[in-house]
């Protein structure tokens, strides 16, 4: 066995809701998808993420990972007390996104102020 971490899934499940809830289009890590979803993303990798709808401000926004302690002290303690656990610690299984519940508001875009009269 190769330790705990290694026993964990390569993908993340990460839910995408949005506001308005209906015609956003996400762009996520390059690939486009209709809010709201959940897509599997890789939990050792940098992740980006991009929220479009006519009228609306271009949603962006980057998502990152962290070493997830309590995998790695298992395979740590495992590895003490036999060595194949220490290659767990390589594997995607030691990493968590930052965040899986991401809620996405879009503001509706400003109209620019239009030009006074002038007053003679």
């Amino acid at each position: 066995m190769l330790g705990c971490s290694a026993l964990r899934p390569f993908n993340q499940p990460v839910n995408f809701t949005c506001d308005p809830k209906e015609g956003v289009d996400l762009v996520v890590s390059g690939k486009k998808y209709n809010c709201p979803v959940t897509v599997e993303l890789p939990r050792n990798r940098e992740f980006s993420v991009e929220g479009y709808k006519e009228g609306f401000d271009t949603y962006r926004r980057n998502i990152s990972y962290h070493s997830n302690t309590t995998f790695i002290i298992l395979d740590i303690v495992g590895g003490c007390i036999w060595a194949v656990p220490f290659l767990g610690l390589l594997t995607p299984g030691t990493k968590d996104l930052d965040e899986t519940d991401i809620y996405i508001k879009l503001m509706p875009k400003q109209s620019s102020p239009s030009a006074a009269p002038i007053a003679k």
